[in-house]
Formats: structure tokens, sequence, C-alpha cells
């Protein structure tokens, strides 16, 4: 059996949107899922550099102590940045020797996108 190089911080970013799907995450919810505590910059560095757009809105979160705390709530935004978001995941997976991901994992709204 091959050893795989550990999977990238991008793909668990791309990776968490695919399967979230349109609930999307929070900073919270990143943290949670794959341990980034830099969501907005992870959101920021896709749509800059890779050309997959992200909509957001406002989310408020009561604290422990009951106090509100504001997030941004973000999901990719349309089909051409979910198709785009699949295609980055799968150039990552074949560098490291790995199959595409698995539709069947996809949130199930986007297993229907054909992806080249």
């Amino acid at each position: 059996m091959s050893k795989h190089k550990k999977q990238l911080k991008i793909e668990s970013v791309l990776e968490s949107f695919l399967i979230t799907g349109y609930k999307g995450m929070t900073a919270l919810d990143a943290i949670n899922i794959y341990g980034d505590t830099c969501l907005h910059s992870s959101v920021s560095d896709l749509k800059n550099n890779r050309g997959i757009h992200f909509a957001k809105e406002p989310y408020t979160h009561i604290c422990r102590v009951g106090s509100p705390v504001r997030f941004t709530r973000y999901f990719l935004e349309d089909e051409c940045s979910i198709a785009k978001a699949i295609e980055l995941l799968d150039l990552y997976r074949d560098k490291r020797g790995l199959e595409h991901y698995p539709k069947s994992k996809l949130y199930k709204a986007y297993q229907h996108l054909k992806v080249n």
C-alpha cells in the first residue's frame, strides 16, 4: 500500500463546503469540523485565487453566558462555484495519488453536477 501525503488545508476547506452544502459554514463550524481558525482567509483565498465564489449571510450565535456573538455564514454561491470546488478538490487528490472524491459523500443537491 502506498503512503499518501497528508491532506492539505485547502482540501479540508473544499471538502467541508461540499459536504455541508446550502447550510454552509461559520468560523465555529470550521474550527469544529477541521480545525480552521481563519475561515474568512480560506474563503478569500478560494475567491481571489481560484475563482470560487461564496454567498454570505450574518449569523448570530448565543455563547455559553447568553451573549450574542456575530459570525458570517459562507456557502458556495452557485453551480459554477460548486463545480470548480469539486474540480479543485479532485486535482489535489490526484496529486496525492488518490481517487476523485466520491460523489456519494457530496451534499445531495450537488451530486447531479457534471464535472470534468
